[in-house]
């Protein structure tokens, strides 16, 4: 949250229309660093990083277009805008404002292009241009064969596509969500999270639908990235505490998304879409809360989607042995 350099003797945490990411440059932090208060006067700042020191957490400030910033590690971030929040509370003298992490995530390119990577491969194999492969009969997510104990077919179905159009579309908003989505978790950890949180998908679907039903398709995980961006918006605007209305917002757009991209033809699984985006909504609420600091660690990011990938792997080894 930022606020409005014209205000003063305002207590902004619970002013909807002033309530902004801070301006400060994220190049000036440090990739583990968030800012975590503002104000116009020095001695503010000054007074506020005193009450953090005395209770043990290191913090610096900075100067920036006429406000002074307090920065810390994103790992104190949570204790540290609770005292701020408190002390503000007790003490208000001025427009201050608790700010909303600004995290430094990394490998939001990286990860798109590994996962369109894979769904480029898996064409290659299957399409009739290609190698024409029949992996369907391996990897397809049928509802009595996961039931029966054939548990990696919720994974291996993610990678098969029935044609080039169905192949291009989860392309296309595969690769867009998890831009966006890989901005707040990381490229790494939003792959990971598509492949897991797609995966619990399926196999909620697999006891949803009849046991002879039979799908395939990245779109459950695409959607689960898809809930993944809807518990980041409704983790921060909470956060933010900007009020009920702006907290459901972000579940309201993202269901008239679903209702737009979700519901298709006749062949469209929509009940693997409803348990993909609800699966991504609840592993994203997890990792937001609890993992933010995973998502400007570059060795985690690359670990996480080597996890991905040896997942997957270790799903086609076991459907093949």
């Amino acid at each position: 949250m930022s606020s409005e350099s014209g205000k003063e003797e305002n207590r902004l945490l619970n002013d909807p229309n002033v309530l902004a990411p801070s301006p400060f440059p994220i190049h000036r932090l440090k990739s583990d660093e968030a800012v975590v208060f503002d104000a116009v006067s020095r001695k503010r700042c000054r007074d506020i990083r005193l009450l953090l020191t005395s209770i043990g957490l290191s913090s610096r400030m900075e100067p920036f277009q006429s406000r002074f910033y307090l920065i810390v590690s994103q790992s104190d971030v949570g204790v540290a805008g609770r005292e701020i929040d408190s002390y503000v509370s007790e003490n208000p003298s001025e427009t201050v404002v608790v700010a909303a992490p600004s995290v430094n995530a990394v490998g939001a390119g990286a990860g798109v292009i590994g996962y369109s990577l894979v769904m480029l491969l898996f064409g290659f194999l299957t399409a009739p241009w290609g190698m024409d492969l029949n992996l369907a009969e391996w990897g397809a997510m049928q509802s009595a064969a996961v039931r029966s104990g054939e548990l990696w077919r919720t994974i291996t179905a993610l990678d098969l596509h029935v044609d080039a159009g169905h192949l291009s579309s989860n392309l296309v908003f595969g690769a867009l969500f998890g831009l966006l989505a890989g901005r707040t978790y990381g490229g790494g950890l939003t792959m990971l999270v598509a492949v897991i949180a797609g995966g619990l998908g399926n196999l909620l679907n697999a006891y949803v639908q009849p046991p002879e039903h039979s799908s395939i398709g990245a779109s459950t995980a695409v959607f689960a990235i898809l809930g993944m961006l809807i518990a980041d918006s409704f983790v921060t605007a909470k956060q933010r505490d900007t009020g009920l209305r702006r907290i459901i917002r972000p579940v309201v757009a993202g269901l008239l998304l679903f209702s737009y991209l979700g519901i298709g033809g006749p062949r469209t699984d929509v009940s693997a879409h409803v348990c993909g985006m609800l699966m991504g909504v609840a592993v994203g609420f997890v990792c937001r809360l609890y993992l933010t600091g995973w998502a400007s660690k570059t060795g985690l990011q690359f670990g996480s989607g080597l996890a991905a990938l040896v997942l997957t792997l270790a799903a086609w080894t076991a459907a093949f042995l």
